[in-house]
């Protein structure tokens, strides 16, 4: 019986592979060069290997996250170099920027080095997660930029169509709070509820004719809880007739 031979990997595919991690790394390197004396001229550029993942990091490794991380860095370079100790390497920023380099297949990341102690590290590395998660932003003002974009861009800076309802509904739920209630009062009621980004024009603007057309309560001084109050009447009023 004749045996085939074993197949061999693709030399077509290895060329092309190598292309494209050679076609990156001038890239990622070019955009994400530092003006001379600027604020990041400090970093370095070093093997991926020589850094080392923070064992008890508490972020999740995240496939999707690195995917799109990975795309960051191919369109626009590191905005932002890795943060390590240099006493050992540990990552202390930048976990998720590493593993998308590592996948890309990167030779160089720019890290900047801090001499601080492990338990500093530690500190920092916790609190560049945290504080990014407490910083306030402009629902409204994010809603309108997102929606500016082409979807491919959404995904790129991080949000897909659920975070954009969801975002749309903080919106809402923003809009419908009532002001100068600082504890529970059983007379008025703040309410939540998630619309879609048609559902959202369509409220809108019933709205502004409900208020254009003097829609008011002797009690409520929250106009837009007025407007909906009076949409509802309306509403209500149709249903009664017919």
């Amino acid at each position: 019986m004749r045996t085939q031979p074993a197949k061999q990997p693709s030399r077509k595919r290895d060329a092309d592979v190598r292309s494209s991690v050679e076609s990156i790394q001038p890239r990622a390197r070019a955009l994400s060069q530092p003006e001379p004396g600027g604020p990041d001229s400090a970093a370095e550029w070093v093997k991926p290997s020589a850094l080392k993942p923070w064992p008890q990091n508490p972020t999740k490794d995240d496939p999707a996250s690195v995917r799109r991380v990975a795309e960051s860095i191919k369109r626009f370079g590191f905005g932002a170099p890795l943060v390590a100790r240099r006493a050992n390497g540990e990552v202390i920023a930048g976990h998720t920027r590493l593993r998308a380099a590592k996948q890309l297949g990167l030779e160089l990341v720019p890290v900047r080095y801090l001499d601080i102690s492990e338990k500093d590290a530690h500190v920092l590395a916790l609190a560049d997660n945290r504080l990014a998660e407490l910083t306030l932003r402009n629902n409204a003002e994010l809603a309108e930029l997102l929606k500016a974009m082409e979807p491919s861009d959404q995904l790129l800076a991080g949000y897909t169509d659920d975070d954009l309802d969801k975002l749309i509904g903080a919106i809402v739920s923003d809009a419908v709070t009532l002001p100068g209630l600082d504890r529970p009062d059983p007379t008025h009621h703040q309410v939540t509820f998630v619309l879609s980004t048609r559902q959202l024009a369509l409220v809108e603007a019933a709205m502004v004719a409900a208020k254009a057309a003097g829609a008011a309560s002797d009690d409520n001084a929250n106009t837009n809880g007025n407007a909906i109050a009076a949409i509802c009447e309306a509403y209500l009023g149709q249903g009664k007739a017919d």
